[in-house]
């Protein structure tokens, strides 16, 4: 008996797991191009990355992160396409992102000196509470 319910334990764990992610679903008009920057916390490195850029359609989402979400700030940037409105911060979190249409992943994304090359974009800061899963809502 306590093997049976610590397999179905085991296995309620593994499903909450699969499920645990961070996703930005697009409710503008507009076809969005965005970047996403959260902080990342591993053996190898404790920085700050920026990934995109995603191009999301209307009414579409994606998923950015699949691990279970660690932090409670998650910040992002978004221009629509093609009037070139953005969706920003108000400038207190600026990140460095790609100056080209290319998909990147910039490690040390807070810092000027590890990006001397990159612009730096005025990101939205998102407060995740304590979920370990959470979409996040670009809307006009």
């Amino acid at each position: 008996m306590k093997k049976t319910i610590g397999i179905l334990f085991i296995i309620l764990l593994t499903h909450f797991a699969v499920f645990a992610q961070l996703q930005v679903e697009n409710k503008t008009a507009q076809t969005l191009r965005l970047a996403a920057a959260y902080y990342l916390e591993n053996d190898k490195e404790q920085c700050y990355h920026t990934q995109g850029w995603f191009e999301l359609k209307p009414n579409e989402k994606i998923v950015l992160l699949k691990d279970k979400l660690q932090h409670r700030y998650y910040y992002f940037y978004a221009e629509k396409i093609p009037s070139g409105a953005k969706i920003e911060g108000d400038g207190t979190f600026k990140y460095a992102v790609s100056n080209t249409q290319a998909s990147f992943d910039l490690k040390d994304a807070d810092s000027p000196a590890a990006n001397a090359t990159a612009p730096f974009y005025k990101f939205v800061q998102v407060d995740i509470g304590d979920n370990e899963t959470f979409t996040y809502s670009l809307v006009d």
